[in-house]
C-alpha cells in the first residue's frame, strides 16, 4: 500500500521496490494504474513472463496487452488506438513491452506521441537485476533504455513515475543498475526477502542423479499434485539427459504424470504454455504436468501454489539465480503434516574437486579470491546446519619445497576445522620440477570413502 500511495501522491516519484517472489509486486502495478490512469509501461525482460502478466491482468479486469505477443493485424490496431488519443480521458491501459519491442520504429512513434501528450502516467521496470547483467553482457537493448524510455520519462513535461522492481539486488547491481540508467531514487521499498519456509540442503554424493530422482520422487509420493523443477546450467542436459532420466523415474514409480523441458531457445509459446500448466493442479486430457527440466530461462516470474521443490544439478549461476530460484517453491502455506518445501543444490565429488583445483591455479591473486568467495557463498547459502555450514576456508598455501618437487596445497576444513581425506592430483611438469597437488576433502555422510 505504501508503495501504491508513493507512485499516485508523490509528484514524478522515482522509486525502487526489492520483495521477494509471491509478494505481490503485479499488484502494485494493477493498483498504480487504477489511480493513475492514462498509459502505463512496464518493461519485462521474459516474454513469457510478460505474456504471463498480461494474462494475469486482463483476467483481473484490466485493460492490457502484451506487445510481444500481437499478431500483425492486432498490432496495427493497437498502434492506430494509441496514436489517436491525445488526453487520459480513458481508463488505464497496460503495456507490457520487451526492451527490444521499444527499440522498434514501429513503437518508438508510438511511444513518443504518448509521452509528448502526457498520456504515460508511470513506467515500470520488472527484474531489473536482469537489466543489468544481460545489459552489461548480452543484451544492449537493455543499455539502450536510458536514451530511450528513461530518457524520456525523465524529459517529459508531465509528472511521469517511475518504477523498479525486482526480487534480487546485491548493492554492486544496484550501483551498476543506476549508472546504467542514469537514474537515482526518491524512495525505496526494502521488503522481507527471506525464504524461510523453503529448507535449504546442498548435498555432495558420487552419483548426482541417482540423487536427484531420490529428492524428486520424495515429493511426488509425498503431496498430491506436488510439482518438482530440476535446474542444470546445461540447456543440452535440461532438454535430452535430465529430461529423459526424469521421464524414466516417473514410469518405473508408476506415478501419473509428465516431463517437459524449459531452456532459453524454448519460444515464446513454450514457455507460456509451460508455465500456465505448470500453475494448475488439474490435468487435462493431454497433459499433467508433474516435473520441468529447465535452465535459468525458468527461474522468474513462475508462480505455481503447486511447486514443493527446486533441485539444482551443480552450481547456479550466480547468487541471484540463486535466490530467484529459491522463490519457485513455497509460494503459498503448508498444510499440516505436509512435506516441507525444499530446495537442492547437489553436486558431484568431481565437480567440487575440480572447481577448486581450477581456482586454485588462476594467476591472479585478487581473481583468485573473488572466485573463492563466489563459491563458498553459494556453499554458505545452501548447506545444512546439521551436517556441516560451510567450507570454513580454501587457502592457498605458499607453495614450498621437498627435494625436486613443489607442492601446491588447498585445505578445505569442515566446520569442526577439521580436514577430510587427501586426493592427490598430478599436475604439469615445469622442466625437471613435478608438480602436485593435494586437495582435502571433508569427510560427508553418503560419499564414499574411497573416493
Amino acid at each position: 500500500l505504501s508503495s501504491i500511495f508513493i507512485l499516485a501522491f508523490k509528484i514524478a516519484a522515482r522509486l525502487l521496490v526489492v520483495q521477494k517472489t509471491g509478494a505481490g509486486k503485479s499488484l502494485l502495478i494493477l493498483g498504480a494504474a487504477a489511480i493513475l490512469r492514462g498509459v502505463i509501461i512496464v518493461v519485462e525482460p521474459l516474454l513469457a513472463v510478460g505474456s504471463d502478466q498480461a494474462r494475469a491482468s486482463s483476467e483481473k479486469g484490466a485493460k492490457c496487452f502484451h506487445i510481444d505477443g500481437l499478431d500483425n493485424t492486432t498490432k496495427a490496431r493497437i498502434i492506430k488506438m494509441l496514436m489517436s488519443m491525445t488526453s487520459k480521458c480513458f481508463g488505464p491501459i497496460i503495456l507490457y513491452m520487451s526492451p527490444l519491442s521499444i527499440q522498434e520504429t514501429c513503437w518508438v512513434e508510438v511511444v513518443s506521441h504518448l509521452f509528448e501528450n502526457g498520456l504515460v502516467t508511470l513506467v515500470a521496470l520488472d527484474e531489473i537485476h536482469k537489466a543489468v547483467f544481460d545489459g552489461r553482457e548480452f543484451r544492449p537493448e537493455f543499455a539502450a533504455l536510458k536514451n530511450t524510455l528513461w530518457g524520456l520519462a525523465k524529459k517529459c513535461l508531465f509528472p511521469v513515475a517511475m518504477l523498479s522492481m525486482t526480487a534480487t539486488l546485491t548493492e554492486e547491481s544496484l550501483r551498476a543498475y543506476k549508472e546504467m540508467m542514469g537514474i537515482d531514487f526518491d524512495y525505496s521499498i526494502w521488503g522481507d526477502v527471506r525464504r524461510d519456509e523453503v529448507k535449504l540442503f546442498c548435498d555432495v554424493h558420487v552419483s548426482v542423479t541417482k540423487q536427484i530422482k531420490a529428492v524428486v520422487l520424495s515429493h511426488l509420493v509425498a503431496v498430491t499434485h506436488r510439482k518438482v523443477i530440476v535446474y542444470t546450467n546445461d540447456a543440452k542436459a535440461a532438454r535430452e539427459s535430465l529430461l529423459s532420466a526424469m521421464q524414466k523415474t516417473i514410469q518405473a514409480s508408476q506415478i501419473d504424470g509428465d516431463v517437459l523441458a524449459v531452456t532459453g531457445a524454448s519460444g515464446i509459446i513454450q514457455k507460456s504454455f509451460v508455465i500456465e500448466a505448470f500453475a494448475s493442479a488439474t490435468a487435462s486430457e493431454v497433459l499433467d504436468l508433474r516435473i520441468v527440466t529447465a535452465t535459468s530461462a525458468f527461474n522468474c516470474g513462475v508462480s505455481s501454489p503447486y511447486c514443493g521443490a527446486c533441485v539444482y544439478q551443480g552450481f547456479p549461476e550466480s547468487v541471484e539465480s540463486y535466490a530467484q530460484i529459491l522463490g519457485r517453491p513455497g509460494r503459498v502455506p503448508l498444510s499440516p503434516g505436509s512435506k516441507p518445501y525444499e530446495f537442492h543444490v547437489i553436486l558431484s565429488v568431481a565437480l567440487l574437486t575440480f572447481l577448486l583445483i581450477r581456482i586454485a591455479f588462476i594467476e591472479s591473486v585478487k581473481e583468485r579470491n573473488l572466485q573463492y568467495a563466489d563459491a563458498l557463498e553459494v556453499l554458505f547459502l545452501s548447506f545444512r546446519t546439521d551436517v556441516f555450514m560451510i567450507f570454513l576456508s580454501a587457502a592457498l598455501v605458499t607453495p614450498s619445497r621437498s627435494g625436486n618437487a613443489k607442492t601446491k596445497v588447498v585445505e578445505v576444513l569442515d566446520a569442526g576445522g577439521h580436514a577430510g581425506c587427501a586426493v592427490a592430483v598430478p599436475l604439469q611438469r615445469r622442466s625437471r620440477e613435478r608438480t602436485s597437488f593435494r586437495f582435502l576433502v571433508p569427510k560427508l555422510s553418503g560419499v564414499e570413502s574411497s573416493v
